[in-house]
């Protein structure tokens, strides 16, 4: 990479799907200083002359992404021992475990967003860290505006999956789960975020949504987890957040500048594989970002890049046939939903 003449502007940004929705990036650079994520720091190089690492910033995990906005470097990492674990105590068939049931969504996993101000790149000054319970599944910066999302599931006793296939075994096995878990208080249940300022080795702790802003969505398609949109104002000097949460998974992400969706994948095991997946969207154009509703198509959808919002109406890329397109009878759609 050729030095940029002073105050030129002639770089490359991080490739992105959509004009004006950043993505996060292992590298970063504003055309004078490369940020780049190593293990557990982030070293700021200078690039005006042979590259020389200026600085460099620790955190307490392991650096997943990285954003600038004006003067602002954001980190986002997987804490250091909150790699959590699966779902090991529930009784599932092994073959729904690879299909994208709550198995293999870690337990007890844990998110960190370190904010510098870089206004002087040779000396990063820390403007805030949070904490969240949860599963990072992607992120966005629109507008100002950075936007996290998350996959939460508690950690719950063993609870049984199998039964006979009666009605009488089914009201039984229902009835052990809820008995199983009557105890557990929604502190239990619920993500928490805590703020972090290097003086206190134990934080207190906060529920990450606020129950106005939880939504249970009507379709039960969407899975059973808790997915959480985390908004943060980067043009706030206060650099606070706003929330909301469905119970949904979230398997896919993908965002213009008005919309957030999420997505999630569902096979169905009946006289043959079947495909569905479920979508649900938030609106980004309010003070705050909030759920507006779902749909349903046919179908298996590969990732972002099978989604694509024009004038109000998503466009969705699907396959239909066995297992995703994996047989000899798959089919293409593309759906359009207002």
């Amino acid at each position: 990479v050729s030095p940029p003449a002073s105050g030129s502007e002639d770089y490359t940004s991080t490739n992105v799907q959509e004009r004006g929705v950043d993505e996060s990036g292992k590298i970063k650079t504003d055309g004078a200083f490369f940020y780049v994520a190593s293990d557990d720091a982030v070293q700021v190089v200078d690039i005006s002359g042979p590259m020389t690492v200026v600085a460099a910033e620790s955190v307490a995990g392991y650096v997943d992404g990285l954003y600038l906005y004006d003067n602002l470097l954001v980190v986002l990492y997987g804490l250091h021992g909150g790699g959590g674990g699966p779902w090991e105590d529930v009784e599932m068939p092994a073959s729904e475990r690879l299909f994208g049931m709550p198995y293999w969504i870690p337990t007890e996993r844990r998110q960190g967003v370190a904010i510098y101000d870089i206004s002087d790149p040779r000396n990063p000054m820390h403007r805030k860290t949070i904490e969240f319970d949860g599963h990072m599944v992607s992120s966005r910066l629109i507008k100002g505006r950075l936007h996290l999302v998350q996959q939460f599931l508690p950690e719950l006793p063993p609870l049984a999956y199998w039964y006979d296939g009666s009605p009488a075994a089914l009201e039984e096995t229902v009835r052990a789960n809820r008995n199983a878990i009557a105890d557990m208080s929604l502190a239990q249940l619920i993500p928490h975020y805590r703020e972090v300022n290097g003086l206190d080795d134990t934080p207190p702790e906060s529920p990450l949504v606020t129950p106005e802003n939880f939504y249970c969505p009507v379709s039960k398609n969407g899975g059973g987890t808790i997915t959480t949109v985390v908004t943060f104002d980067l043009d706030d000097t206060a650099l606070r957040f706003t929330s909301a949460g469905i119970v949904a998974d979230a398997h896919i992400v993908y965002a213009s500048q008005e919309s957030l969706y999420t997505a999630t994948r569902h096979f169905f095991f009946d006289a043959e594989v079947s495909e569905q997946t479920t979508l649900f969207r938030f609106d980004l154009s309010g003070e705050r970002v909030r759920y507006m509703g779902g749909g349903v198509i046919a179908g298996w959808i590969l990732n972002q890049f099978s989604l694509g919002e024009y004038k109000a109406v998503l466009r969705v890329a699907a396959t239909i046939g066995h297992a995703g397109g994996w047989g000899p009878t798959a089919s293409n759609q593309v759906y359009c939903l207002q």
